[in-house]
């Protein structure tokens, strides 16, 4: 990697062409199934027609059906595992939150992904990106991490909110002077020291 060459700009250039995606979401209410066609992502365990009111304004089609008893019991197993596996994470990020900004700052520096004037700052950051996660809901999260779902096999999910964070909204920051390196060599810095204290994906 040529360390004084810094990385191009993510803009809409640079993004990520995808094919539509299949997506199923349980309406627990009504005990049926949306077929959906978003934009991106998968999104489970959400309310249904919410979810669809708002991806409606971005052209989304959908259709009602009802399932059949097998594969709706196939789709609420799968949503419980999802959820039970977040929560997980999500229980291990509040436990190591201060130490992981702490290690993905220190570490993006090392290994010169970003410049900064000021490790302290950018280790705050990291900080605000993960308790930010913690709050926000699916549907958020999912429109953050979408330019990058590609990157690379089942990415951690933590991961892939951070490598997001840092890509494309780090560079604002005053004390950060640029961001080197491709997105991989990004995610990759980060997913390390994430595996260190949320070893779940």
């Amino acid at each position: 990697m040529n360390e004084s060459a810094a990385r191009p700009s993510h803009g809409p250039e640079n993004a990520v062409e995808f094919p539509p995606i299949r997506v199923f979401v349980v309406d627990r209410s009504k005990q049926t199934v949306l077929e959906c066609w978003p934009e991106f992502g998968s999104v489970l365990n959400q309310d249904a027609e919410r979810y669809i009111r708002r991806m409606s304004r971005g052209g989304a089609m959908a259709k009602d059906f009802r399932p059949n008893a097998r594969e709706f019991a196939v789709i609420t197993r799968l949503d419980h595992a999802k959820e039970a596996q977040r929560s997980k994470a999500f229980h291990l990020l509040r436990q190591h939150m201060d130490e992981l900004s702490n290690l993905v700052a220190m570490k993006l520096i090392e290994q010169k992904l970003v410049e900064t004037t000021s490790k302290r700052e950018l280790e705050e950051q990291i900080h605000g990106c993960l308790a930010a996660l913690l709050t926000a809901e699916e549907f958020d999260v999912q429109y953050q991490v979408a330019n990058f779902r590609a990157l690379v096999p089942r990415p951690h999910p933590v991961s892939l909110y951070i490598t997001a964070f840092v890509i494309e909204k780090l560079i604002e920051h005053r004390s950060v002077v640029d961001i080197y390196g491709t997105d991989e060599e990004i995610y990759h810095c980060v997913n390390n020291q994430v595996l260190k204290q949320i070893p779940i994906y």
